[in-house]
């Protein structure tokens, strides 16, 4: 709504012209909502499978990390391991 078109007191009483074009305005702001509402609605009924699958897909994108993370892990721990096989000396490595 462009205020600049139309008359308006910023103080005292709005005019009739003004009431009405106030009226004007809100019926268009109105009837340009049915429609997104509409949507909003159509969202909301197709959403879950959406979410579930969303959800499915975290949780298996979850369990993978876990996995790596284990794999990551393992060799890390053979890595340390064979340093202190390493450092130790010649006459431990026989026992």
């Amino acid at each position: 709504m462009d205020l600049s078109s139309h008359r308006m007191f910023l103080l005292g009483f709005p005019t009739t012209g003004d009431v009405q074009t106030l009226d004007r305005e809100i019926n268009k702001i109105i009837r340009n909502s049915v429609p997104f509402e509409k949507r909003i609605a159509l969202w909301r009924i197709k959403s879950p499978p959406y979410r579930m699958r969303t959800k499915k897909l975290r949780t298996e994108l979850l369990f993978r990390l876990e996995n790596l993370q284990s794999e990551i892990r393992n060799p890390l721990y053979g890595v340390e391991e064979y340093k202190d096989y390493l450092t130790r000396p010649s006459k431990e490595i026989g026992r």
